[in-house]
Parts: structure tokens; C-alpha cells; sequence
């Protein structure tokens, strides 16, 4: 039944993106790759499975191979939430990575390995709502050849844990909103990818649209429930994923998301979570409370809205209430 392995995959990004023509568009045209050539500043906004990450990457790789002097580098916030791993990450990425010395200022140094590239830098931060000081992104702009693309899913929530002038630069930055998929539109996303995954006549229209449904607009977790279902297949030498395969694996399929994304939680938001998980339902005071007992140097109460903003986005927790009376549980 699977012929590629790798088209299943989340993070695989195809060959031909669907249903994001405009997005692409603006994208290519800010970071350097339209008719001007010129590159801009960009933020990328929206719902959690629109294909802000596959389709920036898309965007990144065609630029590499349009243009011999440009670099691209790719860092995922919520593993490197911190301003100096989020610029390491971005030197990793460049290829500049020399051990720093451990006397130096490890932020300057990396900053200026940047500024000493004799290429245009594009700097992409994903989920960079979660980074716990925004003074990177005042940092980059510093940077001449560095243009830098934020992707987040809120605009507002980005915009309200950062200084004045941090928000004054970022809303100079052009802003590319993505949203929902449509159940047609994944639907197609389906059918190209199980195309070149799966061997012909493995899964039917009727059955493509049935996991459409199931996903309402996320396409990771469409994704994620088309390689489920053809590996329970696989495994049980089937030949044809059926409506009660996907059915049969659509929770696993939604559990699998959320382990990735704990998986790569900083230590801090790890504490939280964890927090979150034995002692829910727990309200926001007594979480921050219980936080603080166990983190070495603990962050802000700002900083830990916005790590449990991110998790809520994400299906981990849920919260209910508001102001004192906040409570937070797992999903």
C-alpha cells in the first residue's frame, strides 16, 4: 500500500503546494524572490494547521534555488525560546556555527556572525509568539543583509508580550494571513499526497473527504490521520484504508500532534505543563505558584500566559474563565 513514506509525513514538504497561490505570492515577493528582487520584513498569521510552516519552507527552498546569494535559516521557537538559541539556531542554519568564546557576549557574537555574511540572511522564527524576549527581532533589524519572517498563529498575541518599539517595528512588517483550509481544500491536499504515498487505489474519494471532515481545517492532523490509517493497514495487509480504519485511528492520530509539540517544549514550559497535568484543574495563581517552587530562575507571568496561550492553541490544556479566576486543565 505505501510506495513513499516520506509524502505521509508532516514535516515533508512537497514538490507542488495547493490552495495557497496568494500566500505564496506575497511571500516570494517580500523575501526577495519577485520581479523588484527587493526583500522586506514579513509576519506570517494563522489557525494552527493552515500551512503557514509548510508553505514558508516551500517559499524558502524555491529562493534558494532561484538565487545564488541568499541563505535561509529556520528556527522553531518552542524548542529554542530563548533570544541566544533562537540566534544560534539561525548561525547553526548558516553555517557559521565556530564555538564561541566563553568570555564573549554569546548574543553579540552570533548577531555579528550574521552581519558578517556577504548574503542576503533570511531569518525565519516560527512560533515566535513563545519567544521569551522579542529583543532578537529588534536585534535582527539591526542586521543590514538580515530579513526577518515571523510566523505565529495571533498577530494581537505576538504584538501585546513585546515593548513599543518592538510593536512599532513589527507593524511596519508586511503581514500575510493564512486561513482555515476548507474541506475541499483538504480534500485535495489529501489526494495529491496519498498520489505519490500510496500505491493506486488504496483510498477512495468518498473516503478522502471523510478524513477532511474529521480534521476541520487542520491539515496536520489530515495528514496525520492518512499515515495512521495506512500503516494500520499496512500492518494488517489490507489493501483499501476503509471509513473505519480512519475512525479507528483518528485519536491516535490527534495524540500523535500533541506528543511533537511536547516534545519540544523549553524546560520552563515543560515545568508548566507538567504542572498543568498533575494538578488540574488548577487556577492560574496557585499554576504560577507551583511553577515557581520548581523552576530555577523563573520567568514573568506575561511569559507564562503566553506559553499557556500556545498550549491551548495547540489542544494540550484548556481554560476556562478569565482574569483571577482563570483555571486551567489538560484537554
Amino acid at each position: 500500500m505505501i510506495q513513499n513514506g516520506r509524502a505521509l509525513r508532516q514535516e515533508h514538504v512537497p514538490s507542488e503546494l495547493v490552495h495557497r497561490d496568494g500566500e505564496i505570492d506575497a511571500l516570494t515577493a517580500a523575501l526577495g524572490g519577485g520581479r523588484s528582487n527587493l526583500f522586506e520584513d514579513v509576519i506570517v498569521t494563522g489557525p494552527s494547521g493552515a500551512g503557514k510552516t509548510s508553505t514558508t519552507r516551500y517559499v524558502l527552498r524555491k529562493l534558494e534555488e532561484a538565487r545564488l546569494d541568499v541563505e535561509t535559516g529556520f528556527v522553531d521557537c518552542i524548542g529554542a525560546n530563548s533570544s541566544t538559541g533562537a540566534l544560534a539556531g539561525l548561525v547553526r542554519a548558516s553555517d557559521r556555527s565556530a564555538p564561541l568564546d566563553p568570555r564573549a557576549n554569546a548574543r553579540t557574537v552570533l548577531i555579528e556572525r550574521l552581519r558578517e555574511m556577504d548574503k542576503e540572511f533570511v531569518a525565519v522564527l516560527d512560533e515566535a509568539d513563545v519567544l521569551e524576549d522579542k529583543q532578537i527581532i529588534q536585534a535582527l533589524y539591526s542586521v543590514p543583509n538580515v530579513t526577518t519572517a515571523l510566523v505565529c498563529v495571533n498577530y494581537d498575541d505576538l504584538l501585546i508580550n513585546c515593548d513599543t518599539r518592538i510593536q512599532k517595528r513589527i507593524r511596519t512588517f508586511r503581514h500575510v494571513e493564512f486561513d482555515s483550509y476548507g474541506d475541499d481544500q483538504l480534500a485535495d491536499i489529501l489526494s495529491k499526497r496519498a498520489e505519490v504515498g500510496l500505491l493506486p487505489g488504496s483510498i477512495d474519494e468518498e473516503t478522502i473527504w471523510y478524513i477532511a471532515d474529521k480534521a476541520a481545517g487542520d491539515a496536520r492532523l489530515a495528514i496525520a490521520i492518512l499515515r495512521r490509517a495506512a500503516k494500520q493497514c499496512f500492518d494488517l495487509r489490507d489493501e483499501e484504508i476503509m471509513i473505519d480504519v480512519v475512525d479507528d485511528v483518528a485519536d491516535a492520530a490527534r495524540n500523535e500532534i500533541a506528543s511533537r509539540y511536547i516534545e519540544k517544549l523549553s524546560t520552563h514550559q515543560r515545568i508548566l505543563y507538567e504542572v498543568v497535568r498533575e494538578e488540574g484543574p488548577i487556577q492560574a495563581g496557585d499554576l504560577y505558584a507551583e511553577y515557581r517552587k520548581r523552576a530555577t530562575d523563573p520567568k514573568a507571568d506575561r511569559t507564562l500566559r503566553s506559553y499557556l496561550n500556545s498550549m491551548q492553541r495547540e489542544g494540550l490544556v484548556e481554560k476556562e474563565g478569565g482574569g483571577r479566576y482563570t483555571e486551567y486543565d489538560l484537554v
